[in-house]
């Protein structure tokens, strides 16, 4: 029995695929994401294991790819606020009075 496959089929190692793992796509650098297959019509989200980089890999609805879109990423860190802007309730309180004082003052001068 014999096996057909298309003209331009090449075949690929099975590591230059995916690792699937709680629904994210992995692949191996810009190879790996070149070589991974997309459905016609569909585009798929292919997260680096190697650097941070994702890639968005599209192709049209007769198959063929879009040029792979590539994108760096880097971790947002959360920001500590800037303390030296905010009074607590006693220093509000001395400033509200002391405001209240020179307004009843300068009615009556």
């Amino acid at each position: 029995m014999q096996t057909y496959f298309p003209q331009n089929y090449q075949y690929q190692p099975y590591q230059n695929y995916q690792q699937q793992q709680n629904g994210v796509v992995w692949v191996q650098g810009i190879e790996g994401a070149k070589a991974y297959p997309v459905a016609s019509g569909a585009s798929v989200l292919l997260m680096d294991s190697e650097e941070n980089v994702f890639y968005i890999k599209t192709t049209d609805q007769s198959g063929m790819p879009s040029p792979l879109r590539v994108f760096d990423y880097t971790e947002r860190k959360e920001e500590k606020a800037d303390m030296t802007s905010y009074v607590t309730h006693d220093e509000l309180e001395k400033r509200i009075a002391e405001l209240t004082r020179k307004k009843k003052e300068a009615k009556h001068e």
